[in-house]
């Protein structure tokens, strides 16, 4: 979404005619029929939550953690983030790390009681010591999802929920997602669409779960914004996303559900991505005048005006006030005591019989 007075991207303009064109035609073709009745949308929760030891060595936080959820090692780093995508249910490990599609998705039940967080649709966390207390469970899923956004679309909210259904599931969710100031990724689109091109693409697969995932990638968040750009104008407006914090969260407990209430904040897609600690190319300023004569400010102001772009406003700022003041001086010279400033001398003009000459009677008042 745009700041208000932006105009849209091109990509954008573009996909209103093609979505324009398909809902005006009148012989519709079997893959537009598909599009019009079959179109859904999706939604999908990434944390960004990595379980490690203290660098130093000297504290086994990460350990105790997996033990308190009674998980092995292999759950260090971002594996139980991995495993733990709220996206239709809960996504199926790894594999869906690299390649998102409805292929990763959990099914069946799991009833081998020596395995904690299963592959399956049912069963995550049932067995607590190899016990089965209240059945076989389903696997924790997202619920409402609400996008709202504010100051004038510089940040976005989201208010969403999700539930679980045992112990287990609620601690995992608990590690991952409950806590403030956690970074999260949200990712919504459309399950089918036509391309600007007019190809239609069946299985819409764009995810930052890769690079969210990707040790390799050492990007901060001014990256992973720059990559949400990419990816909207990748699919055509079909795709979009929020890297945001946790704001606030509750929870509550009946008939045996965990229901979970979260509230993001995305980090400011817009306003973020306005780097204002950043310096125009091509435009470094030649400036060999005599600072010898210049207080500490003015001295401060002309050494620093090529660190970036604030430091160059004020500079600019500066060097039109000094050049003013040359030219008021002037103008006194000219005009002599009676002159006070420059808004005078333009008073002054104003009356003078060359301005009414060149600009004519109708700019006088």
């Amino acid at each position: 979404m745009a700041i208000i007075g932006e105009s849209f991207e091109e990509y954008v303009n573009e996909q209103i005619k093609v979505r324009q064109r398909i809902y005006g035609s009148k012989q519709r073709t079997p893959q537009e029929l598909t599009y019009l009745n079959g179109r859904t949308a999706w939604v999908r929760l990434i944390s960004s939550v990595n379980i490690e030891n203290n660098p130093s060595g000297s504290n086994d936080e990460g350990d105790k953690k997996l033990q308190s959820l009674n998980l092995p090692e292999v759950y260090k780093d971002s594996l139980l983030a991995e495993t733990f995508v709220l996206f239709a249910g809960t996504s199926n490990n790894t594999e869906a790390s690299s390649n998102p599609s409805v292929n990763n998705l959990r099914r069946g039940i799991n009833t081998n009681t020596k395995i904690q967080l299963s592959d399956t649709a049912y069963g995550i966390g049932t067995f607590e010591n190899g016990i089965n207390e209240f059945g076989i469970q389903p696997m924790p899923t997202l619920g409402d999802v609400e996008i709202k956004y504010k100051n004038r679309g510089s940040l976005r909210e989201a208010n969403l929920t999700i539930k679980c259904f045992n112990p287990i599931q609620f601690q995992i969710i608990d590690t991952l997602y409950l806590h403030l100031g956690y970074t999260v990724l949200l990712e919504w689109g459309n399950s089918s669409y036509f391309d600007n091109n007019g190809n239609f693409i069946s299985d819409n697969r764009i995810s930052m779960q890769p690079e969210m995932f990707n040790p390799k990638f050492k990007g901060d968040h001014y990256d992973i914004l720059n990559k949400i750009l990419e990816k909207r104008n990748e699919s055509n407006g079909n795709y979009d996303a929020f890297f945001g914090k946790i704001a606030n969260y509750n929870w509550s407990f009946d008939n045996g559900v965990y229901d979970i209430s979260l509230k993001l904040i995305s980090l400011g897609d817009v306003i973020e991505s306005l780097n204002m600690n950043y310096l125009s190319p091509n435009l470094e300023i030649q400036d060999n005048s005599d600072n010898s004569e210049l207080n500490e400010e003015e001295k401060s102001i002309q050494t620093e005006r090529d660190k970036n772009d604030i430091a160059r406003l004020f500079y600019y700022a500066k060097k039109s006030r000094t050049f003013l003041t040359e030219q008021e001086q002037i103008a006194q010279n000219l005009l002599g005591p009676s002159f006070q400033n420059a808004d005078q001398f333009v008073e002054q003009s104003k009356k003078s019989s060359y301005y009414a000459a060149t600009v004519g009677t109708r700019g006088l008042k």
